[in-house]
């Protein structure tokens, strides 16, 4: 029963109508060679086989005088049987119409008869356990061959069940297996960046932790300014980054170094065999210069720059948990030097971290209770006392406390979230305020807010600002935003450049804070579209100095020759007032003139507009007089 040629014969047993029933182990096994030696002596033919139909093709399970090739299905004998499902007997092969014309029949196998008995499974045939024989046998099969051939294939059967069921069982342990292991890896992965996860962790710290364990170093990591991208590229540039980052920093490492993804944009990394503080600052040197170069995401530059702490196993603590809260403790000390650097963990580490949750905590309730409130420091003309402008500055309002100052929650400004929370409810209530003194007629000139890192360097800030100038109905002349010159060293200073840019285009003033200070704001003053420079306390607390005075003398200079606003801050004496008048200073502010006060005290220091002359977007055309320049 080889296949011989390519024609179909007369066969009208297509095997595109036939169904996949069995598609387990279609190759031949000895023991079926033995049912089909079997069957082929009690029926007295030279060929027996045991055969199976999936699709398209007929397979030899089991076989005696016969080879083992497979063939199409539609020339096969036994597609027949499986097809009628029952005995099917064929005493001449050349007188049947169906079978004349097939290959089997008229080439060198010559068929002339064949009978078979459909193998079964589950109610469904799957092939068949045939005799044939090259001479033809009209009176076929005597019963008693018919009977025997019937119990061998129910045998032959139930053999195949038996293995299909041992497949099927053995498909089931795979596929579990398979799941387990692909549940085991979950477990201890992060799905997104496939580094490990907090569990992952947890197992290798408390395997590194033992009598004789090595020591190992841990990092604690932070991706800079994450939720920055995230608000301005969208999640999936935040997800591309993480993913990025994850890889610099498992190419960047020894292969027996563990990446971990704790989540958000947290990452930790087990260092092995971190015997001293050198090694484990060289590991975290390595990292932050694998970050350097830009993550290009559609053709545009993210930043992917991280901040690291670190701590050592055991020298700091034999406790695994503890080394963890050193390395993050580290982590917290170079985001507030600065971020993009690395520290390693030391003891006073523990306090400045305790303060700083303090803090954060105490920001989040006083937003929650609605304690964060602008007071007003007015700007005065230095000839004339007259008010030419107010400072909005950040007070907290604890219950039976004074005004706290805004250092209490310093750690605050370095989350993004609590920092934009906080800038939006000054700037909300700042602008409230302004909209009432409007409309009741005041002239205070301009209101000054300062405004942080976190929420400048975010690229929405400026288009959120304007809307929220528009909704109060305030022209934007009447805002300045008061800027500190550390900013502009910020990892986000092209951001910072281009929201400024934008809110000066439209007519916001823009000052820098603590001019004079640094070198920062001096290098930036040719790029930045600047208005004012406010002159540090610093400088004129201790104007009895004459470097300090010299310093006072060149900053005022400086700004009249670009044709800027000098204000001087922290004016609290009148011989201080009388210096700078005396160096050339117009405008300043201080407790010489007036403290901090609260939002309704601002208008018994305000004058009015006439009635028949109120334009509540108007530039003031007087300016209100203090009743004294006493210092309050």
């Amino acid at each position: 029963m080889t296949q011989a040629g390519n024609r179909s014969g007369g066969s009208d047993c297509q095997a595109g109508h036939l169904p996949v029933h069995f598609s387990h182990d279609l190759g031949g096994e000895p023991e079926f060679d033995h049912f089909a030696s079997l069957a082929a002596t009690i029926c007295g033919t030279p060929t027996a086989a045991v055969t199976l139909i999936a699709g398209d093709m007929q397979w030899i399970k089991g076989a005696v005088g016969v080879g083992r090739e497979a063939m199409p299905a539609n020339r096969s004998f036994c597609a027949h049987t499986v097809r009628a499902n029952r005995f099917l007997s064929i005493g001449d092969a050349t007188a049947d119409d169906r079978f004349r014309d097939n290959p089997l029949v008229t080439g060198t196998d010559h068929i002339r008869f064949y009978a078979g008995m459909p193998l079964v499974i589950d109610h469904e045939p799957v092939g068949a356990l045939c005799v044939i024989d090259t001479k033809a046998r009209d009176e076929g099969l005597k019963p008693e061959q018919r009977q025997a051939l019937e119990m061998l294939a129910a045998q032959a059967s139930l053999q195949l069940q038996l293995r299909r069921a041992l497949a099927e069982r053995d498909g089931a342990v795979r596929e579990l297996n398979a799941v387990v292991g692909q549940l085991s890896w979950a477990a201890t992965h992060d799905h997104l960046t496939g580094v490990g996860n907090r569990a992952m962790l947890r197992r290798t710290l408390n395997g590194r932790v033992g009598k004789d364990a090595g020591p190992f170093g841990l990092l604690a990591i932070d991706v800079d300014h994450f939720k920055q991208i995230n608000d301005s590229f969208g999640h999936q540039a935040g997800d591309e980054l993480l993913k990025e980052i994850a890889r610099r920093l498992t190419m960047a490492l020894r292969l027996e170094d563990i990446v971990i993804r704790l989540g958000g944009d947290e990452f930790a990394i087990v260092l092995d065999r971190v015997a001293d503080d050198a090694t484990l600052s060289q590991l975290a040197e390595r990292l932050l210069a694998a970050m350097r170069p830009p993550f290009i995401y559609e053709g545009r530059a993210l930043e992917c720059r991280i901040t690291i702490g670190g701590a050592r196993w055991p020298f700091h603590s034999p406790r695994a948990d503890d080394v963890v809260r050193y390395a993050d403790a580290a982590l917290y000390e170079a985001k507030s030097r600065g971020r993009g650097i690395f520290a390693l963990f030391e003891q006073e580490m523990l306090a400045t971290r305790a303060q700083r949750r303090l803090e954060i905590d105490r920001a989040r309730h006083a937003l929650a209770a609605g304690q964060v409130v602008p007071f007003y420091q007015p700007k005065v003309d230095l000839q004339h006392g007259t008010i030419l402008g107010l400072e909005a500055l950040l007070r907290i309002l604890e219950p039976g406390c004074s005004a706290i100052m805004p250092h209490a929650i310093a750690a605050a400004f370095d989350e993004a979230e609590i920092a934009q929370a906080i800038g939006h409810s000054m700037l909300t209530q700042v602008l409230r305020d302004m909209r009432g003194w409007l409309d009741a007629g005041l002239q205070f000139g301009r209101v000054a807010i300062n405004v942080s890192a976190t929420e400048i360097g975010d690229p929405n800030y400026a288009s959120r600002l304007l809307a929220a100038l528009a909704q109060h109905g305030i022209a934007p002349a009447m805002l300045e935003l008061e800027i500190l010159e550390n900013v502009l060293l910020d990892q986000r200073s092209a951001a910072v450049l281009a929201s400024v840019r934008t809110l000066s285009d439209a007519g916001v003033r823009i000052a820098f804070d603590d001019f004079g200070t640094g070198y920062a704001a001096l290098a930036h003053l040719p790029s930045f579209p600047v208005d004012t420079i406010k002159i540090d306390q610093l400088f004129v607390r201790e104007l009895d100095n004459g470097a300090n005075q010299a310093i006072v003398r060149a900053l005022l200079a400086l700004a009249a020759e670009l044709g800027l606003e000098a204000i001087a801050e922290g004016v609290e004496t009148p011989q201080q007032a009388a210096q700078l008048r005396a160096l050339g200073c117009t405008v300043a502010q201080g407790f010489l003139f007036s403290k901090p006060i609260p939002a309704g005290d601002v208008a018994s220091k305000l004058s009015r507009k006439p009635r028949t002359a109120r334009r509540p977007h108007a530039r003031p055309v007087t300016e209100p007089r203090l009743p004294s320049c006493r210092a309050a």
